[in-house]
């Protein structure tokens, strides 16, 4: 039996625009449910400044389905200029998807030649994923993941295909730099101009991260521009949405629709992925996502899912740092290693997001000191070191 609406949550968003972030949820609504017209027209009833609204809609990264929504209102609703600049939006999102569809597909077929699986994940793959439709999402790179024995492989692939790294390294430092991190970043002269190539899901300082092995053995299989992409399936990439959204604090309303579409195109998968997320301790995460994907868009919760809500007591907490960032407009926060560790379940968990906080390298410290290879793994002290020198009003850079 579900639940429907937030297990945490009884009191209704509030944002200094509700106007436009109450459109901005009645368009992702009416795409969930096939709301009838009159809800859309209810809401833009109460919008008074719509360029403000196209604004907030770029801001949150859904202006392709909230152009179809005020596509739909009657004439003379929306001004024509704003409803113009939306759709053009939406045309060059639609395209850079079609660009991103193509390179993706040429990296995979090379990747397969090779010998290499591998997953696409996020991208243009996630919109065909949840909205059916890959020109709904917009989005800055690629990503690719592939099994941590395959990345030097893979990137050999990737650069016979014209990628090239992004920052001027040797191979030793960028295995130093980007071991903890574990991706590449790769980029080239055409769109889409980064690519990241993943051996795992996320850094590895952060709970809730499921072995590549595993989640390539239950994908499953989606079609894109002629090429056979190999994606999560629906309950690993509801974990892994959870963690990736909660990673950057849900900061856009785009990182809870997609979390609910998925969700609600196969209901039994919430319950699986809640009991892959505890055994790598990202339960925490994917309640955070269940509970504003409910009172957000109405999503139905298991039972399960509203106890093991209701018994998390740092649960509503972080609900409403979610709201207040979203009423303070942050879209693009960055999160402090205080959010990491408060969403972060459990003593080791907790022990080693500070270990590898405080000794990996990030591109932070190549760019303070470009240390020659010989003493590269001498990043491991720079590190703290210029941790030390933020803490005490010296360095600019966030503790991060």
């Amino acid at each position: 039996m579900a639940a429907t609406g937030s297990a945490v949550l009884d009191e209704p968003l509030v944002t200094p625009d509700r106007a436009a972030l109450g459109f901005l949820r009645a368009a992702v609504a009416a795409r969930l449910t096939s709301a009838q017209p009159e809800a859309l027209r209810e809401a833009s009833a109460a919008v008074l400044d719509w360029p403000a609204l196209s604004c907030a809609a770029e801001a949150h990264r859904l202006t392709p389905l909230v152009t179809r929504a005020v596509s739909a209102l009657p004439a003379g609703v929306v001004p024509t200029a704003v409803l113009q600049e939306m759709r053009d939006a939406s045309f060059r999102i639609a395209g850079e998807s079609l660009a991103a569809i193509d390179a993706l597909g040429r990296l995979t077929a090379a990747l397969v030649a090779d010998g290499v699986p591998s997953l696409a994940w996020k991208g243009p793959a996630l919109a065909a994923v949840a909205w059916s439709d890959p020109g709904t999402r917009s989005f800055a790179d690629l990503d690719v993941v592939v099994r941590p024995a395959d990345r030097h492989r893979a990137r050999a692939v990737a650069r016979s295909l014209g990628w090239r790294s992004r920052h001027a390294m040797s191979e030793r430092q960028e295995e130093a730099i980007f071991g903890g991190l574990a991706a590449w970043e790769l980029e080239r002269e055409s769109a889409p101009r980064l690519l990241e190539l993943h051996w795992e899901f996320s850094a590895k300082r952060y709970a809730g991260r499921l072995p590549v092995e595993e989640v390539l053995a239950r994908a499953g299989s989606l079609r894109l521009g002629g090429v056979e992409l190999r994606v999560p399936a629906a309950a690993d990439t509801l974990l892994l949405l959870a963690q990736h959204a909660t990673k950057h604090g849900w900061s856009t309303l785009e990182d809870v629709a997609v979390f609910a579409a998925v969700a609600q195109a196969d209901p039994a998968a919430l319950p699986t992925a809640m009991s892959r997320a505890s055994a790598v301790g990202g339960g925490r995460a994917l309640l955070l996502g269940c509970a504003l994907a409910a009172e957000g868009f109405g999503l139905p919760l298991p039972d399960g899912l509203v106890r093991a809500s209701r018994a998390d007591s740092a649960l509503p907490g972080l609900v409403a740092q979610v709201r207040a960032r979203w009423d303070a407009r942050e879209t693009a926060w960055r999160a402090p290693l205080s959010w990491d560790y408060d969403w972060t379940v459990g003593g080791a968990a907790r022990l080693r997001l500070l270990a590898r906080a405080l000794f990996d390298p990030t591109l932070q410290e190549w760019r303070a000191v470009r240390l020659p290879d010989p003493l590269v793994p001498l990043y491991r002290v720079v590190r703290p070191a210029r941790l030390a020198l933020v803490a005490l009003g010296l360095g600019r850079s966030p503790i991060r």
